[in-house]
């Protein structure tokens, strides 16, 4: 039994290995932090048990090639995205997929009255979230969204005048990309607010969609030469990614996570939880602080972050 679990482990450890984009291949790829640790407990069974020395080899390889994945991100690494004092300087962003089948909106506005950022980016608006936050909009004047049904609109809210918008559909015509643009501190900031499709049954049962839309994100960026990038959201993937590893390295684009932890942000609901919620920007920023807040109405924990470029 015991091998036959070590089996089931190294396979779904080395299973992203393949090519393929299938849903339940790539998303293996989402819990190697969960893997790391169930891979030293079975290590530990492997001692303990003195199972057969090729089991045991075979573990540590898993091991460390889970680990290869998120080290990165943990505390002891090198942060790409340097740390700086919070000042008034700071322009402060929340981003939070509120579940569009969620009807705390009473909540959702104390939490972002209470938070009092700069800019606000909610996403899985449909018309009776926007209609609700109408309430807000005196606050946050400066306003652009894609009101959908399908758990794909979105609503950026600020209180910075925005120098250029444009709702962006990369891929399909229902899953819209916002790109916005704004001066903070006298310098032009260019956002992107993503949400791309999930890999998941009841959505797509393959990844293509998901990594064409960070593709030609990517595309966009380079193209049209932009500076001082921010892309946030809800990624529906793990900054750790082939396909967030390719976005990074061809827009020159750092995880504010790298060298600061995890962050986990979904589900809420259970106690396994993966960072799919992420913020990526270039490297002239630097991260004054980055919050997770409590939450129990949506299935994703909202996230503010203090930025400034440097």
């Amino acid at each position: 039994m015991l091998k036959v679990l070590f089996i089931l482990y190294l396979i779904a450890s080395f299973l992203p290995l393949l090519k393929s984009r299938n849903w339940l291949i790539r998303g293996q790829a989402y819990f190697k932090i969960y893997y790391l640790v169930l891979g030293i407990f079975l290590f530990s069974l492997s001692i303990y048990f003195q199972v057969s020395l090729i089991f045991t080899i075979s573990l540590v390889i898993a091991i460390c090639y889970n680990f290869s994945f998120i080290y990165s991100l943990m505390p002891f690494f090198t942060k790409k995205i340097k740390s700086a004092d919070i000042t008034n300087e700071d322009m402060k962003l929340l981003s939070w997929n509120v579940y569009q089948h969620n009807n705390s909106y009473a909540d959702c506005i104390e939490l972002i009255l209470k938070r009092n950022c700069d800019v606000v980016v909610l996403f899985e608006i449909n018309r009776k979230w926007h209609d609700a936050l109408e309430v807000i909009f005196d606050i946050y004047p400066f306003r652009v969204k894609r009101i959908l049904e399908n758990t794909y609109g979105v609503l950026v809210l600020s209180k910075i005048a925005f120098h250029s918008s444009e709702i962006i559909h990369f891929v399909k015509n229902d899953i819209p990309t916002v790109y916005f643009s704004l001066f903070h501190q006298k310098v032009l900031i260019n956002l992107f607010a993503v949400h791309p499709e999930p890999p998941l049954p009841g959505f797509s049962l393959s990844t293509i969609n998901k990594d064409l839309e960070f593709y030609l994100l990517s595309d966009f960026i380079l193209l049209n030469k932009l500076e001082n990038v921010i892309v946030v959201g809800d990624f529906n993937d793990v900054s750790w990614s082939r396909t967030i590893k390719l976005l990074k390295k061809r827009a020159k684009l750092y995880d504010v996570r790298t060298g600061r932890g995890f962050y986990n942000t979904f589900p809420v609901y259970s106690p396994i939880r993966i960072p799919i919620d992420n913020l990526l920007c270039t490297s002239n920023f630097s991260l004054s602080k980055i919050e997770v807040l409590q939450c129990n109405n949506s299935d994703h924990f909202p996230v503010v972050y203090n930025l400034k470029l440097m």
